[in-house]
């Protein structure tokens, strides 16, 4: 047995950082549209190839019930699947300001829901901000504005320290995050508001 190295001991010793990664809903409807057009091409080359016997069809039986019980693929536009390794959180702003969405009635009436606001100071004298869950309806509001809503809303208080409080409360699948957007959340802001985030406060989790 070799000893182990005093470094691997070390509460010191700087603990590797790995990106986040998550898998986007345009690779997952990518690999549906790829089963379902060409489950039969597979089924014959599986069925043809030597280790057929070994593995036999059950594989092949399972994916297709899989593909049965989803349906036939969703066919939403490529521009609808917002993904770009370019953008940035400036080029974010930008884009949106260009456009004009903060004049736009729906940017309006999300603004109006209190999904994201500033009210108060912490014993810290920090501004305080809510996130409240509920409010928002995946199905129903645009994730791109909400982000921009977040974006405006933090903007003032960019160079400060804050505080973050997230309000679980009766919470469900409803109110979740799209996979895409949540990239797109870690995408569009800018360093300097994780850096002056100094705490986080969640109320009533739930498992959603």
């Amino acid at each position: 047995h070799q000893p182990i190295e005093n470094n691997l001991l070390d509460s010191t010793a700087p603990s590797p950082t790995y990106p986040m990664s998550y898998i986007s809903d345009a690779n997952v409807l990518a690999l549906h549209r790829l089963l379902w057009y060409h489950q039969e091409k597979i089924g014959d080359y599986l069925s043809s190839g030597r280790d057929h016997k070994a593995i036999g069809r059950r594989p092949f039986d399972k994916m297709a019930t899989l593909l049965a019980y989803l349906g036939p693929p969703d066919h939403r536009p490529l521009d609808s699947q917002w993904i770009s390794y370019d953008m940035t959180a400036t080029k974010f702003e930008e884009l949106m300001a260009k456009t004009q969405m903060h004049e736009r009635e729906e940017f309006k009436s999300l603004k109006a829901l209190n999904i994201f606001y500033q009210a108060g100071f912490s014993k810290q004298n920090n501004p305080v901000f809510y996130y409240i869950a509920r409010r928002f309806k995946v199905n129903e509001m645009n994730c791109d504005l909400l982000i921009y809503h977040v974006l405006l809303t933090l903007k003032p208080f960019q160079a400060k320290p804050f505080e973050l409080i997230v309000d679980f409360t009766h919470t469900c699948t409803d109110n979740r995050f799209k996979t895409d957007y949540l990239s797109k959340w870690f995408i569009c802001m800018p360093d300097c508001f994780y850096y002056n985030l100094q705490a986080c406060y969640i109320y009533n989790c739930n498992s959603w």
